[in-house]
């Protein structure tokens, strides 16, 4: 490789003699003397680090951006992503989900678990099964540690007239006002009259209001309904 200047040599030039491709050592960026590396011109350095630079200025004003850092570079990654300890390409292993280990989550399939958030943080693992309660009075709650994909209401025994409706007032920390779908069903239990379809929903911090009308033409609910949700 003929020098183009101290410790710069070049290995590719174009046909005006410009460098395209080229190598240096002992300093730590490439020359910036002007009229002799081309825009766009890679050198390496041939030092223990291996690094390379691109010249993103121009032939008149060279100026230098490294693109790899070689074994100066991260040579080691930790926490939910792990890769290393070396230099060069390394394998990456994702070991956790926001720090919950990845182990974790594939545990919790067979054990019937779920990955918790509070707000857009993961928190852990809590159990994934059918949440069950009865409402008393157009109302029902649920504690903080009960979690579960899907949950199941039944009713207190109705009698809802055709036309006329019917509200549930659910407390469940999984219901947020920024709960962005929440999916309900009515169904009959003990009742074989009447028809409750969803009418409306009203979110609020920790709790909401499910509105059902009765949209039989003539018969009015007759017993337990089953009320079946769950929210994302």
């Amino acid at each position: 490789m003929p020098e183009q200047s101290a410790n710069h040599y070049s290995g590719l030039v174009d046909e005006n003699g410009y460098v395209l491709l080229g190598k240096f050592d002992t300093v730590s960026t490439p020359d910036t003397t002007a009229g002799v590396f081309q825009a766009g011109c890679i050198m390496a350095k041939t030092d223990a680090s291996g690094a390379l630079f691109e010249n993103v200025g121009t032939l008149a004003s060279p100026s230098w951006s490294i693109i790899d850092a070689g074994a100066a570079g991260i040579t080691q990654l930790h926490g939910d992503v792990t890769a290393g300890p070396g230099t060069g390409n390394q394998a990456a292993t994702v070991v956790a989900i926001q720090g919950i280990k990845i182990n974790s989550l594939i545990a919790g399939i067979f054990t019937n678990e779920v990955l918790q958030y509070s707000g857009n943080t993961a928190v852990g693992m809590v159990p994934s099964s059918l949440k069950a309660g009865t409402a008393v009075a157009g109302a029902v709650s649920f504690t903080s540690t009960q979690y579960g994909t899907n949950t199941l209401i039944t009713t207190e025994a109705l009698s809802t007239a055709a036309g006329a409706t019917y509200s549930l007032t659910v407390t469940d920390g999984q219901l947020t006002s920024t709960s962005n779908y929440i999916g309900v069903t009515a169904y009959y239990n003990s009742a074989t009259a009447g028809q409750l379809k969803l009418q409306s929903i009203t979110k609020t911090g920790g709790s909401a209001t499910f509105v059902f009308k009765n949209i039989d033409p003539t018969l009015a609910a007759n017993g337990t309904f089953f009320i079946s949700y769950f929210a994302i």
